[in-house]
This record gives structure tokens, sequence and C-alpha cells, in this order.
């Protein structure tokens, strides 16, 4: 191509110097002017046009040369921002897969999922948290948060990317997270307003506490974890059964002479004592029905929102590992990366 180039712009200057000549020559034959003069004339035609052709052909050279530097330039420019933007891009990728998204997909791991404790006979668990109810009567709540297994520090920076990127998300988590905890404390008091009835029935009825390991203190005693186990379970299972969990136990005599109730559940020498309990455990079970009616819908409704905001979380994780879109805001982390991404314009 450039080998044609010149030999086209050859041939026109060539051109060019012949129709200069020839007129010059007209100009003669016509005597408009004489012989010695056109002679002259065609001599500087020819030693103009060869200097400009000349310079020509150096100006486009230089021209060239120019061009292809500066193409050079800007290629190898481009090159290195998109390798250093590519670079950027994938430190971002591994920030968010390795710190962000592994505790984005705890944030609201329903409790049911986690190491459950030892030794409880009740527990009772909403979205994150729980409770364990352990024998003499100690109420144990791990309350919904934001995940706190993972370093504190990464933690933290979750947390600003959702409170500085998603502020309308963040106000409903802490919303929810508060209305959950209050929801597991209320549990926490009806669960311990039980268990304080149910020692004043009992020490009314002569009946001393029992957890179910040590000696029996007398012949007459109760299993008080049992006891506080099967009122607040009863409710339920009478809606679905329609009889009481304790309608299945009969009082017997033993060996010893004596009465018992439910095998280990309480012992007592008169019948009656264990005929009083009975139907106070029916009581109970009847006064409590309403309010754990009240706190199922409650936790149903608390629960829609987890879900809810459990959807907004996945949405989040496929913006980043599908989409390829990156999480709003920015944490200490990923702020250098991203004002450098801007800087390249990426």
């Amino acid at each position: 191509m450039d080998f044609v180039r010149r030999l086209l712009e050859t041939i026109i200057f060539g051109g060019i110097l012949i129709l200069l000549g020839l007129a010059t020559v007209f100009l003669a034959y016509s005597h408009i002017i004489d012989w010695n003069q056109a002679t002259s004339m065609l001599w500087v035609e020819t030693v103009v046009g060869i200097i400009i052709y000349l310079y020509h052909l150096l100006w486009r050279d230089k021209e060239a040369e120019k061009f292809a530097e500066t193409y050079a330039i800007k290629k190898q420019q481009l090159e290195l921002r998109a390798t250093k933007c590519k670079e950027l891009e994938n430190r971002l990728k591994k920030h968010y897969e390795n710190d962000l998204l592994p505790i984005i997909r705890e944030w609201l791991k329903p409790a049911f999922l986690a190491t459950r404790m030892k030794n409880h006979t009740m527990d009772y668990s909403l979205l994150s948290g729980c409770i364990y109810y352990y024998p003499q009567n100690k109420s144990v709540v791990s309350q919904i948060s934001e995940p706190m297994h993972f370093p504190k520090n990464t933690v933290e920076e979750v947390v600003k990317h959702l409170t500085e990127g998603y502020p309308e998300y963040w106000k409903k988590w802490c919303t929810l997270k508060d209305n959950a905890n209050n929801h597991l404390n209320r549990i926490v008091k009806v669960w311990e307003e039980i268990e304080d009835r149910v020692k004043v029935k009992a020490k009314e009825l002569g009946l001393a506490e029992w957890d179910g390991k040590k000696p029996n203190p007398t012949s007459n005693y109760y299993h008080a974890d049992i006891l506080v186990g099967i009122i607040w379970s009863d409710p339920e299972h009478y809606q679905i059964q329609k009889k009481h969990l304790w309608d299945e136990y009969d009082i017997h005599s033993d060996e010893k002479g004596g009465f018992e109730f439910g095998g280990t559940w309480a012992h007592s020498q008169k019948r009656e004592i264990l005929e009083k309990l009975k139907q106070y455990l029916t009581n109970e079970s009847d006064r409590i029905s309403g309010a754990q009616k009240n706190l199922g819908e409650h936790k149903s409704k608390l629960e829609k929102e987890g879900t809810n905001l459990g959807n907004f979380l996945k949405e989040i994780e496929d913006d980043l590992m599908r989409r390829y879109i990156r999480i709003r805001s920015f944490c200490p982390t990923c702020k250098g990366w991203l004002d450098e991404l801007t800087e390249l314009g990426a």
C-alpha cells in the first residue's frame, strides 16, 4: 500500500510539472514571452517542483512515523488499562466471594440448622435465634444478631456496605431484629411465669421439687422441668389431637404404697393430690392457649418478614455471582480498588 501511494503521488507531481512546462512552451510559441524566458521558467518550475516533491515525501514519512508512534503508545496504554481493570475486578470478586458472601449467606440462616445445645428439655426457635430450657428452670437465649462467628472487621465491612448501600433494607433488618428478640424475651417470660405458677401450686399441694437426677427428696415430689415443658407444649397438641398430653397417663399405685402420675412426672402418698395436679395442668393449658396463639401468629409474621429480607440478600448474591453487578457502597478493603476503577473510567 505504501508503494502504491508513493507511485501515485509521483505521477501526480510529474503530471503537474509537465502541464506547467507545456503551458510555458505555449506562451513562448504565442510570442507572449521569448524563448530565453521560457527556458528559465522551465528550469525554475522543475527545481521548485522537485524540492516541493522531496519535502512532501519527507513530511509524509515523519507524519506517518509520528502517527505510528502515537498509535503504539495509545495501544499500550489501553492494554495496560485493560490489564489493570481486570486485576482490580478480580480483587473485588475475591473480596466479595471470600469475605462478604459467606456472611451474607449466614445472615438469616434458621436456628435449627445451627449446632443444637445438649441436655435441654425444651427449645424454641425464630429466624436465627433460639431459646433453650435447661433443668433447674434456666433459660438460655441465643439472640438474633449479625453473624458474629466471622472476623469482626469483615462483619463490620458487610455492615458498612448494607447500611450505606441499602439503607432502606438495613432499617427493616434492625426493626425485625428488635421485634424478633423481643418476641424471644416474651417466650422466656411465659416460660418463667409457668415455672413460678407450677412451683406455687406444687407447694400448695405439698409436693417437693425434683430434678430427675438426685434421690427423691420425699415420697411427695414433682419433676419441675417436665411439667413446665408439657404445659407449654399442650395447647398446640390439644388443638391437633383434641386431647391433652396427660390424658394418656392414669394415676396408679406403685410398689411403695403411694401413687404416681406420668411415670416420673409426680408422686404422692395421696391420689387426690395428683388428681388436683392433673386438673391444674389442664387449667394452665387453657390459660396460656390464647397467649400462645397470639405468639404463634406474631412469629409467623416475623418469619415472613425474615423471608423477604432473605430474598433481598439472595438478590445481592445473584448480583455478585451471576449478574456481575458490584455491591453498593464501599468498605475499607474495596474503597481503594473502586477509586482506581473510577479513575480508569471502568
